[in-house]
């Protein structure tokens, strides 16, 4: 059993700031990244007196999973990239898991100024190394590094961080191509065209009379909404002819009826 390691006032402060700025979140994942901060924060709450310990299904619900593979999956993770100490428990003898974090030895030389967005020249990548920091690939598993960089000297980069501080990359310009796809503004159609369309319908509407109609109301229908489509319009009329066509034919029979 390792013996639980003296700590300075507020070192959760400490560590929490360096989880979010090395952006161990990418590397470990968002569900050990909140059991870090929670067991850092427990620990201070403790007053860094002992370590933090949890059977566990009292941990699961804390850290916001439901399944014990989950719990064990972000420990792992955790412990894989040195930002937690974990140390099995057993139930059967009423021993539960203790728990304390750590600061990985190549973060250690890192100091834990602000890093948000009033921070001048900071810029962090999401994949590649920056300042030997190295910030995984989407889908690259955690640990895959652990050991790369274990024989490193810290104090090799302990006196120059600006490389942690690459100027920001400028924006890529906005292309100014005209989306593709995009629906043409609505354009008046000629009377040939109208007249082009009617013949292919034989649908017997006069062009002059149809364009006469809606240059009257500045192509818009009685509703006042802009017409899309003078096509639409033209089938349109074509229906009401129809219903006219209809009305008149019955008034006809209606008539010769009384007239026999």
């Amino acid at each position: 059993m390792t013996e639980y390691p003296k700590r300075p006032s507020h070192y959760a402060h400490r560590y929490c700031r360096l989880l979010a700025k090395t952006c161990a979140a990418q590397e470990i994942g968002p569900t050990a990244f909140v059991l870090c901060v929670t067991v850092a924060m427990l620990e201070d709450s403790k007053r860094y007196t002992a370590p933090v310990t949890f059977y566990n299904d009292q941990l699961i619900p804390l850290i916001g999973v439901k399944k014990w593979d989950a719990l064990d999956h972000a420990r792992r993770q955790a412990a894989e990239a040195g930002w937690l100490h974990y140390e099995p428990g057993d139930r059967g003898r009423r021993k539960p898991g203790r728990y304390w974090v750590t600061i990985p030895a190549q973060f250690e030389v890192l100091d834990d100024a602000p890093c948000d967005e009033h921070t001048p020249h900071l810029h962090y990548p999401q994949n590649g190394n920056v300042g030997g920091i190295h910030y995984p690939a989407n889908g690259e598993r955690a640990g895959e590094r652990a050991g790369e960089r274990a024989g490193e000297r810290a104090g090799e980069r302990a006196g120059d961080l600006s490389s942690l501080y690459p100027s920001p990359i400028p924006s890529p310009k906005k292309s100014t191509t005209t989306r593709k796809n995009k629906p043409d503004a609505f354009r008046p159609p000629t009377l040939d065209e109208v007249a082009a369309y009617c013949q292919e319908r034989r649908n017997g509407i006069d062009p002059e009379a149809f364009i006469a109609s809606y240059q009257k109301t500045g192509w818009r229908t009685k509703n006042n909404v802009p017409i899309k489509d003078w096509k639409a319009c033209i089938i349109t009329w074509e229906k009401y002819d129809r219903r006219l066509n209809a009305s008149a034919s019955s008034q006809a029979e209606g008539l010769e009826d009384y007239a026999n």
